[in-house]
């Protein structure tokens, strides 16, 4: 899912998004994978 699908579904900031998802990456939940302009962002198998 990208994030801009992300935020649409929240209905939040993109900068809220993004804070979330540094957040989640950083606890080694997701990884986000840089494409164009945007974001990918992958759940990890935990």
């Amino acid at each position: 899912m990208t994030q801009k699908d992300i935020r649409k579904e929240l209905k939040i900031s993109e900068a809220k998004v993004s804070l979330i998802l540094t957040q989640l990456e950083s606890e080694g939940r997701i990884k986000k994978i840089k494409k164009g302009r945007g974001n990918i962002v992958i759940l990890n198998k935990n």
